[in-house]
C-alpha cells in the first residue's frame, strides 16, 4: 500500500539541501533535483531502515520505511536520475546512493510494508548485509 502524503511534496533545489526526518514524522514525499543532498534520520537506527522501489513504479520512487513504524515513510521520486544522495544517521553512520542500490537488492525478500509493521529485530544475516552497505560510525 502506498502513502497518502497530507502535506504535500517537498520540493528539492538544485543546491545540496539537508533534510532532517525523525520517529513520528509520518509519511513525507520529496520530489526535484535531490543530487547532493543529504536525509539526517534522528532516533531512527540504520538496522531499522528499509529501501525498496516497488515493481510497478513507473517514475523509479525509492521507498523509505523504518522497522516497526508503520505510518512513518518517505518517497523519493525519480531515484534513478539522482546521481548523489547520502542517507546519515544520529551516530555518524552514513549510506550513498550505490549502497542504497545495493541494500534494495539485499532487501528485496522484505516486503516494505511488513517490514514497517513489525517490531521484531532484524536477524544476524540481515543485520551483517545492512552493515556492509553503510559506512558506519568509528566510536
Amino acid at each position: 500500500m502506498l502513502p497518502y502524503f497530507p502535506h504535500g511534496p517537498l520540493v528539492s533545489g538544485s543546491d545540496r539541501d539537508q533534510i532532517i526526518y525523525q520517529q513520528g514524522d509520518g509519511s513525507d514525499q520529496l520530489k526535484g533535483d535531490t543530487t547532493g543532498d543529504v536525509l539526517n534520520l534522528k532516533d531512527i537506527s540504520l538496522y531499522n531502515v528499509h529501501f525498496s522501489i516497488p515493481e510497478l513504479e513507473f517514475d523509479n520512487t525509492l521507498h523509505i520505511s523504518f522497522k516497526g513504524q508503520a505510518g512513518d515513510h518517505i518517497a523519493i521520486e525519480n531515484w534513478n536520475e539522482n546521481q548523489g544522495f547520502q542517507v546519515i544517521t544520529d551516530d555518524g553512520s552514513v549510506i550513498d546512493k550505490q549502497g542504497i542500490d545495493q541494500l534494495i537488492q539485499s532487501l528485496a525478500s522484505f516486503d516494505a510494508d511488513a517490514w514497517a509493521s513489525s517490531p521484531t529485530p532484524v536477524d544476524g544475516q540481515t543485520k551483517t548485509a545492512i552493515a556492509s552497505a553503510w559506512i558506519l560510525a568509528t566510536s
